[in-house]
Parts: structure tokens; sequence; C-alpha cells
């Protein structure tokens, strides 16, 4: 146990072994302390920094066979877990807890612990980046009511769970650059978490969604590529209020699904190539300059509307070579302008008779004679 700040302790290659119980190194609250070059193994815990413990280094350890995490940080400050291997703990790898703030978790490799490789609870403003959690017993990542945190440059791969989860109140995170891949569940899940931001992710073979976000408002997802899930690329349920611009989500069974939710929109997405519709929602949403073509079943299904224009906006979509319809509007109060729907195997555009045409739309080479079904007016 620690019992002075400022000090180093430096294993210099040597391993600190336990018999399964207690903790390996312990500190209770003294300040910039220094722990690094060595094993800490066979333990309840590798490495604790407790209540009030302020900028320690926990660097260049390998933590492994600790019976509840390899490093645990609780109620601790400003300190900098780096390029530490973390592995084959019964439970989690690194842990931080009860209103852990500041930290720093960098070029750790957190792999085949029995839990998850990284969680988070009740710990706010901490820096996850470079990292490697892989082939771990449960999720890669898991956010428990932690609101803002940034992960970045990380790689979630091949944990038994789901990769990144963020639930019960983890909201204001922000989550760039990361590769989360072929992990047991769905890639990214959100869940009652609002307002996380998620930009120029790369999220690839996962058998639910590659994005799933519940009961969670203000939503932004910019820039990702999702590939290769057996589900939608992106699912929205009972979320408003969102932003969905610049994914390509090709490849997946699915491109967007959103369902009971409003207000969000969705920019300029590549939502092609999959095996169902390109993008299927209800109501309350703007689509503007998606491409959504050459998938298996329709390019846009709407199954909602309002009245008085009180459905979707969609302007200038592109749903060409579709093998069903290209656009389909089920209900009324949809505002329809300036679309191509070209050479689907089915209807160009098909709309109820309470939509509002604004000009612009053009269907040709469809499968269906007419080109268009109901109200909106198409050039060839």
């Amino acid at each position: 146990m620690i019992g002075v700040n400022g000090i180093t302790i430096d294993l210099n290659g040597k391993t600190v072994d336990g018999v399964g119980l207690g903790v390996g190194i312990r500190n209770d609250g003294f300040d910039e302390v220094t722990i690094r070059n060595g094993t800490v193994q066979e333990f309840d815990y590798g490495v604790v920094l407790n209540a009030e413990t302020r900028r320690n280094v926990v660097e260049y350890l390998t933590l492994t066979q600790n019976e509840f995490a390899g490093v645990w940080l609780s109620d601790s400050d400003e300190n900098l877990v780096r390029e530490n291997v973390v592995e084959r703990q019964a439970n989690e790898g690194i842990v931080l807890v009860a209103s852990s703030e500041g930290n720093t978790v960098v070029g750790n490799r957190v792999e085949f612990n029995g839990g998850e490789a990284l969680l988070l609870e009740r710990s706010v403003h901490n820096r996850v980046e470079s990292n490697l959690f892989t082939n771990n017993g449960d999720r890669g990542v898991q956010l428990i009511a932690s609101p803002a945190n940034t992960l970045v440059a990380n790689v979630v791969s091949e944990n038994s769970d789901g990769g990144l989860e963020l639930v019960e109140g983890s909201a204001d995170n922000r989550l760039e650059l990361n590769t989360i891949a072929s992990n047991g569940d769905g890639g990214l899940i959100i869940s009652d978490s609002d307002r996380n931001h998620l930009g120029r992710n790369t999220i690839h073979d996962h058998s639910d969604a590659g994005v799933s976000v519940k009961a969670s408002n203000g939503t932004i997802l910019l820039g990702n590529t999702i590939r290769d899930s057996n589900d939608s690329g992106i699912v929205l349920d009972d979320s408003n209020d969102g932003m969905v611009g610049g994914n390509d989500v090709r490849h997946n069974v699915g491109g967007i699904e959103l369902s009971s939710s409003s207000g969000n929109w969705l920019v300029a997405n590549d939502a092609s190539d999959t095996t169902g519709n390109g993008i299927e929602l209800e109501e309350s949403y703007v689509l503007v300059l998606n491409t959504v073509n050459r998938n298996n079943a329709g390019g846009v299904y709407i199954d909602g509307g309002g009245p008085n224009g009180e459905g979707n906006i969609l302007d200038r979509n592109s749903t060409d070579d579709n093998l069903g319809d290209g656009i389909v509007l089920k209900k009324e109060g949809h505002t329809i302008v300036g679309n191509t729907a070209n050479r689907n195997e089915g209807w160009g555009i098909y709309a109820d008779v309470g939509t509002i045409d604004g000009g612009g739309n053009s269907a040709s080479g469809n499968a269906e004679g007419a080109q268009y079904f109901g109200p909106v007016v198409c050039s060839p």
C-alpha cells in the first residue's frame, strides 16, 4: 500500500504475485505517484486508486489473472493509465467508478478478460484513446450513467457481447474514429442517453444492428461507415431531434430504419446495396440528398404520415435501380420535391393521395409503365 505523495514504484520487470485475495498495489489518496514496469497477478484487484487519488500514472504493467479488475479507479481524478497489458481477469479489465473524473486511458491492450474490457460507471470527463479492447467475455466497452466522456481511435473487436454500449443517462459523450468490429451482438448501442455525438467511426460485421439508438434524443451520427450488419446499419427507436448525416450504410441487411421517432434529419447518407429497404421510417423526418440505390427490396419506404404537410419532407434524394419501388409513401401529408426514381423493378414513386407535390421529381425506366402513382407529377 502506498503511503506518501510523489513517489515512483518501479517494479523493474519483477512480478507481484498474490494468492487470489486483496489488492496488488493500492493507493488510498496520495497524489502524483507512478506505478510502472512489471507484472501484478492473482489478486482480487491488480492496481487500485481509491478516493481522492490524483495525478497518478499507471504504465507499462501487465495485469493478469486478478479476480475483479486489473485496474480499478474509484472517485479518483486526473490519473493516466497508459500502455498496459490487461488480460485474463475473471471479470473486468479496467474500471472507472464513483465519479472518477478527468482520467486518461490510452494505449492499453485489454483482452481475454471475463467481463467488459472497460467499464465506466458514474464517471465523467474521461478520455479513452487508442486502446485495443478485444476478445473479452462480455461487452468491449460499457458506459453506465457516465456523461461527457471522449472515446477516440480505439479498436473494439471480437468481444462476446456487444461492442460499445452507452446506457442509463450516459449523455453528451463524443465517439470518434473508433473501429468496432465482429463483436457478438450489436456494434454500438445507445439507450436512455441523450445528445451523444458519433463521428467517423467504422463499424462492421455484427449479428445485430451496426448502431442502435433507443429512447435517446438529440443523437448526432456524422460520417460513420457501417457495413455487414445482420440488421439495419442504423436503427433509431423512440429517439427524436437527431441528425443522421453523411453515413455510409451500404451492404447491411437494411440501411437506415427509424420508428416511433420524430424531428430527425437524414442528410446525404448512402443507403444503397442492402438486402432490404434502403431507408425505412414512419413520420416527421426530413430526408435531403440521400443516395438509396440498388437495394434488394425498395429504396425509401415510409409507413406513416400526418395531415396538411406534417409528414416527411423528401428533398432531392436519389432512389434508382432498386428491386422494388423507388419511393413509397403509404399515408398522407408528405412533401416530395426534386427526387429521382429511375429503373426500379416496381413503381418509381408510389404516393398516397394526400401527398404534396413540391415539383421537380423524375421517374423513368421503371417496371411499372406509368412510372408513378398518386398526386406527384414526375418528368421522365
